[in-house]
């Protein structure tokens, strides 16, 4: 099967970061639930509309947000917030 627009998937995801590092976890999908279990939080993803897999997302770091306006929101490292 080809990788084309026209194929197009819902997804779930549970992305797992170790309790020693403080990241935010964020996807092209709602966040749906994030647990702690042992030394380790589970985030847990969906996205319930179907998507292409060119428009599957996931990044995780250092990161805040910055509301640029009621509808529009960017995320960045902390030192490059201003600029994003």
């Amino acid at each position: 099967m080809q990788d084309t627009p026209a194929i197009r998937a819902n997804y779930s995801a549970r992305i797992d970061v170790s309790n020693q590092w403080n990241v935010t976890v964020l996807m092209s999908a709602n966040k749906t639930n994030e647990e702690v279990i042992d030394d380790v939080t589970a985030h847990y993803f969906e996205q319930n509309y179907a998507v292409p897999s060119y428009l599957v997302g996931m990044v995780a770091g250092d990161l805040v947000e910055g509301m640029i306006s009621a509808n529009l929101t960017v995320w960045a490292e902390p030192k490059r917030l201003e600029r994003a």
